[in-house]
């Protein structure tokens, strides 16, 4: 009762800021929205999501949303589909205009208990970006293309569980370990690309599409009585699964024990990772769906 009083003063607080017109900076000043961006560089590569979870999750969505609230998201998007934009949050983010987006992507808890006030101070986290910006997309303004590519992204990285993981490791980007492959990795960089590309490779012959429509099949089949649940819930409540989910099978080998940096990872741990990386890419699709239908139908 009291997380759920807490999750609501935060949303309503970013709602009410944003309703009044008052936009959200970084703590160099600049405005969450406003940007006139260097065309000169481009942006060093970052670990997130990767490409190929942030496509997934808007292609899910695409799929499930009304013929209407797709034309609507496109028009505002100068007619690209949403997945076409869907990884432009970590593209600009190193640029120095950007930087104070950067917090915005992840939510990052001192231990395994999920605590709002404490982890998301002033709402300054993934939780708080999407709240922020769910509002600004639904506004007609000069900023409402970059904040519905804010929302379709963030949407993504609230699903990854080690954007919700443990601050001391920096969401398992300080812990090394190797791959089932041999390679050398961190273990964010595995649940963010790594384990999806294994599976594409795999069981689908390096078929993205593959990998989509199976997600697509489970959506309508194994997790079908559980759509309405995922649709009906918050972005508080998407955070506090990925915690769960980090601490319970992404900071952990297949027979329970903590993953140390060093450590080598097995068939065995994938075997764990996969049905967790696919739930959480099928529940980011279905619930970035119902935001973007309800805000745009």
């Amino acid at each position: 009762m009291v997380l759920r009083f807490f999750s609501l003063v935060v949303g309503l607080y970013i709602v009410t800021q944003c309703a009044n017109g008052v936009p959200w900076k970084g703590s160099n000043g600049v405005s969450w929205l406003s940007w006139q961006g260097s065309k000169t560089a481009a942006p060093t590569p970052i670990l997130r999501w990767g490409h190929e979870g942030h496509d997934l999750v808007a292609k899910v969505a695409e799929s499930l949303m009304t013929e209407g609230a797709l034309g609507v998201a496109k028009g505002i998007l100068g007619g690209k589909m949403p997945h076409e934009v869907a990884s432009w949050a970590d593209e600009i983010r190193r640029y120095p205009e950007w930087a104070w987006s950067k917090s915005l992507h992840f939510f990052d808890s001192t231990n395994c208990t999920f605590n709002l006030l404490k982890d998301c101070p002033d709402g300054k986290c993934v939780i708080g970006a999407i709240h922020n910006y769910t509002e600004r997309a639904s506004q007609t303004s000069l900023g409402q293309n970059d904040a519905l590519k804010f929302l379709i992204h963030f949407v993504g990285d609230v699903h990854q569980p080690l954007h919700c993981g443990l601050a001391a490791d920096g969401g398992g980007n300080a812990i090394h370990v190797v791959w089932t492959d041999g390679k050398k990795e961190n273990l964010h960089e595995i649940w963010d690309t790594s384990a999806i590309t294994k599976s594409v490779e795999e069981d689908f012959a390096g078929s993205e599409d593959g990998f989509l429509q199976s997600l697509l099949g489970d959506i309508q089949g194994e997790w079908s009585a559980n759509v309405t649940a995922w649709e009906n819930s918050r972005p508080e409540g998407w955070a506090e699964e990925s915690l769960q989910y980090a601490c319970d099978v992404a900071y952990r080998h297949s027979d329970g024990q903590w993953i140390r940096s060093n450590d080598t990872l097995t068939e065995g741990d994938y075997d764990e990772f996969l049905p967790v990386v696919r739930l959480r890419l099928a529940q980011g699709g279905v619930r970035l769906a119902s935001v973007l239908n309800r805000i745009y139908s």
